[in-house]
């Protein structure tokens, strides 16, 4: 009896034994996968603050409000169809007043008060940051659509500066760029990336000689930042627009004037850009617009 008491005393230890031991091995095993967690968003986090804290070369600017007559309307003209408000302009807010965008999930940006952003900056650095994308600290702006402004001609960036400062100086300074784990994620992966100044420019719409120069200049600054800047389209986002083949002038009129397709239906992107910006196009920048668009469907 007391050899069956002593052996049932040995079994019950070694169980103990052995389940202290799994135990500690289980515990180590999960300090382990946490540090090796720890260790992977260190990682994560360090080298996409790299990215997103990267400095570039200031360029200089001497781009000032033009003092010529009808300066302030051309520039309210090109501050509608250029689509500045987009972006720097929220909901139930004036005009230009700033806005905060929440770009792609887990990633907030502010965009600037285009008012008191001139005031306090000075024209200089509304420029670097509208044609080259950068922020007054040399920073990259990030979801800045520069590529489709660094062309942009002096004239037009001084009647816009000339209308920017004619607006009242109101409204806060909003501020605050905001990255998620899963951003950060994306910085690293590449398929997420700011403005990069030195990228700028390296790609536009095909030119097609003097006679459609106007029409090609609007569609940069009008057109790529939704159709890319070579006017090729976005997978899932935006077509080629070479679709404008399908298309004859009353229609492309109608498209940018009631966002209506030659079907007869609304396309909803493009009726509420049209209610925004595009039913402020001339006849004479429509007509531009698309005799470039046609001659470039056709090559």
């Amino acid at each position: 009896m007391r050899y069956g008491l002593d052996a049932l005393n040995l079994c019950v230890a070694n169980d103990e034994n052995i389940m202290t031991d799994r135990t500690r091995r289980g515990f180590w095993a999960i300090g382990l996968v946490l540090a090796l967690l720890a260790a992977l968003a260190a990682f994560v986090y360090l080298v996409s603050e790299a990215h997103i804290t990267a400095r570039y070369t200031l360029p200089s600017s001497i781009m000032r409000p033009a003092k010529a007559p009808g300066a302030v309307r051309r520039g309210a003209h090109l501050a509608m169809i250029y689509g500045c408000a987009d972006c720097h302009t929220a909901r139930g807010r004036p005009a230009f007043t700033g806005n905060t965008l929440h770009v792609r999930p887990g990633l907030t940006l502010a965009a600037a008060n285009l008012r008191r952003f001139l005031k306090d900056r000075g024209p200089g650095l509304f420029d670097i940051a509208l044609r080259r994308a950068l922020t007054p600290g040399a920073l990259a702006i990030w979801d800045m659509p520069s590529n489709a402004y660094v062309y942009m001609s002096d004239q037009d960036i001084e009647a816009l500066l000339a209308y920017f400062a004619s607006l009242p100086v109101i409204g806060p300074r909003p501020s605050g760029m905001s990255f998620s784990f899963r951003a950060r994620l994306a910085v690293l992966a590449g398929t997420l990336r700011p403005a990069n100044p030195y990228d700028l420019g390296r790609r536009g719409p095909r030119e097609l000689g003097p006679a459609y120069d106007g029409g090609r200049y609007l569609a940069m600054m009008s057109c790529s930042g939704c159709h890319g800047a070579d006017l090729d389209g976005k997978p899932d986002h935006a077509p080629d627009l070479r679709i404008i083949q399908a298309y004859d002038r009353s229609q492309f009129f109608a498209l940018l004037r009631q966002g209506v397709v030659p079907a007869g239906r609304e396309a909803p992107v493009m009726a509420k850009l049209a209610k925004r910006r595009f039913r402020a196009f001339r006849d004479y920048e429509i007509n531009a617009l698309y005799d470039y668009l046609k001659a470039r469907a056709q090559m």
